[in-house]
């Protein structure tokens, strides 16, 4: 694909449908309820189905290992940074949550896939898709959880996360594409071309559904309360976690693409998944509407020309 395609690609599927979403909440009658059917359609039906059709096609290189452990260790250390310095923070166990989740989801696959391209070409998208074969797994078995936890806090619920209230419960539904899409590859059945086409159409359509709502929900006087936090998630996600990541893969890598991945990788914005995320368990969602829009303008306006000058 082309660059300036992939460019616009990526205006219309992250920024329009958040300005029509902000749009239809804030000009029009329609309601913020009336829209949250599309996050549920997302959540029990599509996700699962572009998720089965991605993971049926990923291809294991025994060289490539330490990318999808880079790909684990990022949200893990970032929410682990979130979690133990939210504690100070913040008092209110949403705030709490959404701040932990802020830190842990960043925006890999598409910024972080689109960027990798730009500088490092196909092998580096490659190899950025490569880091990202855990992500889902971090997303619904890990963050989904903590977003719970937070959310019972709130409650004033005895907090009880068992290994059954992560596997079955309905926000599970997506893991439902892994082991699907999973079996499909252990048993070599190939996937017919047609159901490539459908997925570069699914993709697109799931962005829609997912960031309408999400854009109904930014209010940027709510949003307002939570800028003093921008300065320090901004120096943990574009300065400690790639020069963190980077040290460690010295030890490991040699090869000189893959740490350059690693460091395009580790040094993306706030992810709109930790706003869904936020968003499906009653978290303050105006906390991760505001790390998503002001690291994505950060990353594009500083970090991405730094990275394209030094890489």
């Amino acid at each position: 694909m082309d660059t300036t395609i992939q460019i616009l690609t990526f205006l219309t599927d992250i920024v329009l449908p958040l300005v029509l979403g902000y749009i239809l909440a804030h000009k029009t009658s329609v309601r913020r309820y009336q829209m949250e059917k599309l996050l549920k359609l997302n959540i029990y039906f599509l996700y699962p189905l572009v998720i089965s059709l991605s993971t049926w096609i990923v291809t294991i290189n025994k060289e490539l290992l330490w990318l999808p452990i880079v790909g684990l260790l990022t949200p893990l250390i970032g929410g682990g940074i979130g979690f133990v310095t939210g504690k100070k923070r913040f008092k209110d166990p949403l705030e709490r949550g959404s701040y932990t989740i802020a830190y842990m989801l960043s925006n890999r696959g598409t910024i972080g896939g689109l960027v990798a391209f730009i500088i490092l070409g196909e092998v580096g998208y490659a190899y950025n898709q490569f880091s990202l074969i855990f992500n889902t797994i971090t997303l619904y078995m890990v963050a989904y959880p903590i977003a719970s936890y937070f959310s019972q806090k709130s409650e004033g619920n005895t907090v009880k996360i068992r290994l059954g209230d992560i596997l079955f419960t309905k926000n599970q539904i997506p893991i439902l594409g892994i082991i699907v899409g999973m079996s499909l590859n252990f048993l070599e059945i190939p996937r017919p071309a047609l159901m490539g086409d459908f997925f570069s159409v699914l993709i697109h359509i799931v962005a829609w559904c997912a960031l309408i709502p999400i854009g109904m929900n930014i209010d940027f006087k709510e949003m307002s309360r939570f800028k003093k936090l921008i300065p320090e998630i901004s120096l943990v996600k574009f300065v400690f976690m790639p020069l963190l990541m980077v040290f460690i893969s010295r030890f490991i890598v040699n090869d000189e693409i893959i740490l350059k991945t690693i460091v395009i990788h580790s040094s993306v914005p706030a992810a709109i998944n930790s706003v869904i995320v936020s968003k499906i368990h009653n978290l303050n969602i105006h906390l991760t509407i505001m790390v998503f829009v002001s690291t994505t303008a950060i990353y594009v306006m500083v970090v991405f020309p730094i990275l394209f000058l030094i890489l």
